[in-house]
């Protein structure tokens, strides 16, 4: 005999928390999958911008048509990073090269970031040595869709091995993580003076 058991609130509200979280997972993990880009172009002015100080803003340059295959809401709900690289220099707002391994003959690397939807948000470049934090820069994003940043670092010949630079939001959601190898320079063989008697 078999006996019918009245639902408790208690039940049916975990019932719903379930379902609702569910949706939920399911509405982000839409949104994360179609995220893809539009711009336009703006990047603070400042080619000589470093690790300790703020880039000015400056005004949008261009619209940018959207792809057809973008989710516009997803990219302004969650914001990300479209390029993000190591380089020798920016030329004209954008990186000279895109490293992976520098030696130790040169002694200052730039970190440049392209930024989509993050408007208004304050998005830093965390620089990591050993485990250890080596810097710190915070920028305030500016108005347009599209911002472009970048942070350099002088680094001490020593400091040979693995360096990586975290991008985070102003809540501290991880938007990227790169890493480029700082190698110590190969010796230069020079062949001893031959002598003839």
């Amino acid at each position: 005999m078999s006996t019918y058991q009245k639902p408790t609130l208690r039940n049916s509200i975990l019932s719903q928390i379930f379902i609702h979280s569910h949706l939920v997972l399911a509405t982000a993990l839409f949104l994360t999958v179609s995220v893809v880009s539009n711009a336009d172009d703006s990047m603070p002015s400042d080619n000589n911008a470093q690790t300790s100080k703020m880039p000015a803003p400056e005004a949008q340059e261009m619209q940018v048509e959207e792809s057809p295959d973008s989710n516009p809401l997803a990219d302004k709900v969650l914001g990300k990073v479209a390029r993000a690289l190591f380089t020798t220099e920016i030329i004209d707002r954008e990186p000279a090269n895109d490293l992976t391994t520098m030696d130790n003959t040169s002694g200052r690397i730039y970190f440049y970031t392209d930024l989509r939807n993050l408007a208004g948000q304050i998005v830093t470049h965390r620089w990591e040595y050993n485990d250890t934090v080596m810097a710190e820069v915070k920028f305030k994003v500016g108005d347009g869709p599209r911002w472009r940043v970048y942070s350099s670092k002088n680094l001490l010949p020593e400091w040979t091995g693995g360096w990586t630079v975290f991008v985070t939001d102003e809540n501290e959601r991880m938007l990227n993580t790169s890493v480029f190898n700082y190698t110590q320079a190969a010796d230069i063989e020079i062949a001893p003076n031959a002598t003839t008697n």
